[in-house]
């Protein structure tokens, strides 16, 4: 047998042997993903949005089933959407500011606006393909109207996230500046996003915009009524003054 015969052989064997390990290898699961969406408009909006595949959603309903009848009933499925909610309030901070940040506080000093949810409630025991659940909250910031820039410190893991993005949609009252995970690193595209991994590190979320023009109309008016009394209050003293 020649030498080119044997080598073709010994790689068709290797191959031969590797290919039922390769066989099972299988791409990871995806657990969790979250999308944060900020609105810069007359208020700054936050919209924070988590979506759980099967197997995390299993795993959900498994530790809310409190009755353990296999099955996450409505109450159970709103006990944990209470809890991811508290969760998120306390783990998430922001704080804004003009040419500076002020002091951090917690989300759950935020305005709650809605929250939206679908797919919580059903059976424990899901197959890996099923559909999986989505929640979604939404937050005024109550950002004051002269600030020009935001941050957010987001440590959330009451789920196990694997993939995050942050994306910023701006108005005609505050236009997108400049975006980063640290203020020394800003750039002008409005999309960021980050591998977690399952981990619980602290991520951070900086964005800067145009403020809003100031109004100066009400000076205006302000100016002109001062000015108008002014000239009333001359006219009369000069009516009173005049000899009879």
């Amino acid at each position: 047998m020649g030498h080119g015969v044997r080598t073709a052989l010994r790689a068709a064997s290797i191959l031969l042997i590797a290919a039922p390990a390769s066989a099972h290898v299988a791409p990871p699961v995806m657990r969790a993903d979250r999308t944060l969406t900020l609105t810069l408009g007359d208020r700054v909006v936050l919209e924070y949005v988590v979506r759980l595949s099967a197997p995390e959603l299993s795993r959900v309903r498994r530790d809310g089933d409190t009755d353990r009848d296999g099955v996450l009933s409505r109450g159970e499925a709103d006990a944990v959407l209470a809890r991811f909610r508290s969760a998120l309030g306390e783990s998430v901070r922001y704080a804004s500011g003009r040419g500076g940040l002020g002091p951090y506080g917690r989300l759950a000093a935020s305005h709650a606006i809605g929250t939206e949810a679908s797919g919580f409630e059903g059976p424990v025991d899901l197959p890996e393909r099923a559909p999986g659940a989505r929640v979604a909250w939404s937050f005024d910031l109550r950002i004051a109207p002269a600030d020009d820039r935001l941050a957010v410190e987001d440590a959330s893991a009451f789920v196990s996230f694997d993939h995050s993005e942050v994306f910023v949609r701006d108005t005609a009252t505050r236009r997108f500046l400049s975006l980063g995970d640290a203020p020394e690193r800003m750039k002008p595209g409005a999309q960021l996003a980050w591998v977690d991994a399952g981990h619980s590190a602290t991520h951070a979320i900086h964005v800067a915009w145009t403020p809003p023009p100031s109004d100066k109309r009400p000076l205006l008016i302000i100016a002109v009524m001062i000015g108008g009394l002014a000239i009333a209050a001359a006219t009369l003293l000069s009516v009173r003054r005049r000899p009879r």
